[in-house]
């Protein structure tokens, strides 16, 4: 009788082992699946701030600029100099 007891107890423990390792492996879904999801709203207003952006850049580019009425700068030979030897660029 006392290895069917000793039998008895050995199962129990497994068991009680088992309940362990099943509510560790729960806690660890759990953390998997919150992470999953705040992934998924961080990607969600990711997407959306870009495609306000795309559209913001092309209302920009579609926009445009205009100079209409202003004078055209007219470079010196002096400030022309002066700027290339400063190391400007020659914009043609």
């Amino acid at each position: 009788m006392s290895e069917e007891t000793n039998t008895e107890e050995k199962e129990v423990e497994t068991i009680k082992k088992v309940n362990v390792g099943e509510q560790a492996s729960n806690d660890l879904i759990h953390q998997a699946n919150a992470a999953a999801k705040r992934m998924e709203d961080a990607t969600d207003k990711l997407e959306e701030t870009m495609k306000k952006t795309a559209q913001a850049h092309v209302e920009r580019l579609l926009g445009g600029e205009t100079t209409a009425g202003e004078p055209e700068k007219v470079e010196s030979a002096s400030e022309y100099s002066k700027r290339i030897m400063e190391g400007g660029q020659d914009v043609k």
